[in-house]
């Protein structure tokens, strides 16, 4: 069993188990699996609810606008492809990679199950750390002209149950900076027992209720968090006392 998880993958747990105990950093790592489990539902409806109110409000405040752009694929209408771009920083490239990941999949499969790219398929190929970037203070008023300002235009419309942008600047975007990071462990399976997960848990259906109501009454009415963290450790080395 620790041969197929491999000694990198539960080094961490073993380090922290009593005088190096091997089955007790297999049943931390078990254990992690679990709360991993708990609480990613939570961050993917956050992750998922975020990216569509942004998307959605940045394409009916750009369409007001009447902002003149072309696009690189004429066929994908979307200002995530406009040229010359609306994003700041690294958006651009980041866009541009995601991209070329779609095109790239698509090229590994038969020429008749290929795939044109479309709105949704960048939409969802873009990270959530990408995202919550748009919340930045890049996008805050400024006098680039040929870029786009976000906040506090869209403030009540990304945030309805919180619209007041110093609040949103100031709190949410740090918090949200913190579930990335909380995701992006889960993702590459590192230990997350250790990172406050009742507060982060909170943090995330708080953030999740601004946008949307009946998706963080859903979290929590589904919530399997409190029950794993309740759970010690000893049933975890129960359930692998035969291998």
């Amino acid at each position: 069993m620790l041969r197929s998880l491999s000694r990198e993958r539960i080094y961490t747990c073993q380090a922290t188990a009593d005088k190096g105990d091997r089955r007790l950093a297999l049943a931390r790592y078990l254990r992690n699996a679990a709360l991993s489990a708990a609480i990613t539902p939570a961050l993917y409806a956050l992750e998922v609810t975020l990216r569509n109110a942004l998307y959605a409000s940045i394409e009916a405040h750009v369409y007001a606008l009447k902002i003149p752009q072309t696009r690189t694929y004429p066929d994908l209408p979307s200002w995530l492809d406009y040229r010359p771009t609306l994003l700041h920083g690294r958006g651009e490239e980041i866009v541009d990679a995601a991209k070329e990941s779609h095109h790239r999949a698509q090229r590994k499969l038969p020429h008749k199950d290929r795939k044109r790219m479309t709105t949704g398929h960048l939409i969802a190929e873009l990270t959530f750390g990408f995202w919550v970037s748009l919340l930045a203070p890049a996008y805050e008023n400024h006098r680039d002209k040929t870029k786009i300002v976000l906040w506090p235009p869209l403030t009540s419309a990304v945030f309805p149950g919180e619209p007041r942008y110093d609040v949103v600047e100031k709190t949410l975007i740090s918090q949200l900076e913190d579930l990335v990071r909380i995701r992006n462990r889960i993702a590459h399976h590192e230990p997350i027992w250790q990172m406050g997960l009742p507060r982060l848990w909170a943090t995330a259906v708080t953030i999740l209720a601004h946008m949307c109501p009946a998706a963080e009454q859903l979290v929590r009415d589904t919530d399997r968090l409190v029950a794993v963290l309740k759970e010690p450790e000893l049933s975890f080395l129960r359930a692998i006392r035969n291998y």
